[in-house]
């Protein structure tokens, strides 16, 4: 009797295992930690631990990798930006599409972390600093945005929301949400009349679950 013959990896095959790998990897590091062990990672995928090093050599590697992922996401979403109307439509695209990103991706901060304490060379995300800053002086000459904010203050705000994450998901997006809306509020110029939240206030227990996100 003849053995069947064993098919061969294939490049498809190698594409594949590697985005099963990033995938799996947001997910890993969300839940255990961005040192979490490689050998989890590849039991969780369902791979050897030979095709992780094979696609990533080194845990570096693999960072370096997720945030290039990151990066794209922020070019989609300064695409975004950059086809609003006006300097404050931009602004406010920018902080509720970033927030939802890192709702919906909980590892992005510390990914993000990580790969500046392996290579601070590396600032791709240079390239959104022009663009805030032009959103800025527009919304400002908008008579939207309030005088004293900066360029910085706006790239900041989503990831100082960003301990949302830690909340039940299906509460995630709508805390996400009123949290945004009192945070645009206030960057706007005043007197104005306040935005409707349209959700319901934070509880007590959501209130302790985000305090508890905060690193110290």
């Amino acid at each position: 009797m003849t053995k069947p013959e064993r098919r061969l990896p294939t490049r498809k095959d190698a594409v594949a295992n590697r985005e099963r790998l990033l995938v799996g990897a947001e997910e890993y590091f969300a839940e255990l930690g961005i040192d979490a062990p490689l050998h989890g990672l590849a039991d969780r995928v369902g791979v050897g631990i030979g095709t992780v090093y094979r696609n990533f050599p080194a845990h570096a590697d693999l960072i370096r990798a997720l945030y290039d992922r990151i990066v794209d996401r922020f070019d989609k979403i300064a695409e975004q930006c950059a086809d609003q109307p006006s300097g404050w439509d931009a602004i406010e695209t920018l902080i509720r599409r970033s927030v939802q990103m890192l709702v919906e991706n909980p590892a992005t901060a510390a990914v993000m972390r990580r790969q500046d304490q392996n290579d601070p060379e590396y600032q791709p995300g240079n390239k959104w600093s022009g663009p805030i800053h032009d959103y800025v002086e527009r919304a400002k000459a908008e008579g939207m945005l309030r005088e004293d904010a900066t360029p910085a203050d706006i790239a900041s705000i989503p990831f100082a929301l960003s301990s949302v994450q830690n909340l039940p998901f299906e509460k995630r997006r709508e805390v996400a949400e009123r949290l945004t809306t009192l945070m645009l509020d206030g960057l706007r110029v005043h007197p104005h009349d306040p935005a409707p939240l349209g959700t319901s206030p934070i509880n007590t227990r959501e209130q302790h679950d985000l305090v508890q996100a905060i690193k110290v």
